[in-house]
């Protein structure tokens, strides 16, 4: 929720989480080894990416992402394959009622892990869960048009048919491109 280049004053930020202060230094400790925070004149700010790194990051996701959605054809139950499916026709229901926008990050959230489960590797969906925090926020989903939003969602579309016919390769591709279209439309508005 914190803006890049926030300063975190843990006063503050351990009134608002009710926790003590000692906690509190550990998570940012921790939030800083993950590249999200950083201190700046003996205190923390919310770090800013550059352009360069969410370009590598979305890089990076496609790689994992599309390996799992490859993974997902050839390892899935049909009864996981089906529950993609079904989630997918409930979201394009849903985009007929409402803008994107409203549902848009907890969808695409919940249709990547979906994937990512179905792709039945543990290893895998711990890499893509610690790197999660770098990817698709309400912040930046706040930042596409309509029409974006709709356009992103929409590119679940080829993933999800390739899923359904198997085709591995079809399911890899298509969810390389989405990620990469997305990490398009991100430096797009940021930068």
């Amino acid at each position: 929720d914190l803006r890049p280049n926030a300063r975190l004053v843990e006063t503050e930020l351990a009134g608002w989480l009710k926790v003590s202060r000692t906690p509190l230094r550990e998570a940012l400790a921790r939030l800083a080894s993950d590249g999200l925070v950083e201190t700046r004149r003996r205190g923390w700010v919310v770090r800013e990416h550059t352009a360069r790194e969410i370009g590598e990051i979305h890089e990076v996701r496609a790689a994992l992402e599309g390996v799992a959605a490859l993974l997902a054809c050839q390892r899935a139950s049909d009864a996981q394959i089906q529950e993609i499916v079904d989630f997918h026709h409930a979201q394009n229901r849903a985009k007929l009622e409402m803008p994107a926008s409203d549902y848009l990050v907890e969808y695409n959230d919940a249709f990547h892990e979906a994937v990512v489960a179905a792709a039945g590797n543990e290893r895998l969906r711990d890499f893509i869960r610690r790197n999660r925090e770098f990817f698709f926020t309400y912040r930046i989903a706040r930042l596409y048009s309509e029409k974006e939003a709709r356009a992103s969602l929409n590119g679940h579309d080829d993933v999800v048919d390739a899923l359904v016919h198997r085709d591995g390769e079809r399911a890899e591709r298509a969810m390389r491109q989405h990620i990469l279209e997305a990490r398009d439309v991100i430096i797009s508005k940021l930068f």
